[in-house]
């Protein structure tokens, strides 16, 4: 195996693994690990392209379906984690909105910041 391709396949074995990593992060409803997870699956799917370009047209022809397969299912795991990710900010925003309300914060009180911890 040439090392470009071996590089390739490597690649596209790590983000099989990160995918399963993200869908158990999102079983697990753990924010920081989807965040974590999506960054990484986003860097892979990056250097992906980028090794790809190394192979030969004969080996990107014959590696093509499976990039395009896992392609795919980063694309929908990665949409359902931010869906998830962006209704977790905005229960969020929300919260301190109503902690905020009832400590008496704000912007007739002069302002006070105060933060909150997501993972508590």
């Amino acid at each position: 195996m040439k090392s470009a391709r071996g590089d390739f396949v490597r690649k596209l074995g790590c983000l099989r693994l990160e995918l399963k990593h993200l869908d158990e992060s999102v079983r697990a409803n753990d924010v920081t690990g989807m965040e974590q997870r999506s960054r990484a699956i986003q860097d892979l799917l990056i250097d992906l392209v980028k090794s790809q370009r190394k192979l030969t047209r004969g080996e990107q022809a014959e590696l093509r379906p499976r990039l395009a397969e896992l392609r795919q299912q980063a694309l929908l795991s990665l949409e359902a984690s931010r869906r998830i990710l962006d209704d977790s900010l905005e229960a969020m925003m929300v919260l301190v909105k109503c902690a905020q309300d009832a400590a008496g914060y704000g912007e007739k009180s002069g302002g006070s910041s105060f933060m909150i911890d997501r993972r508590a």
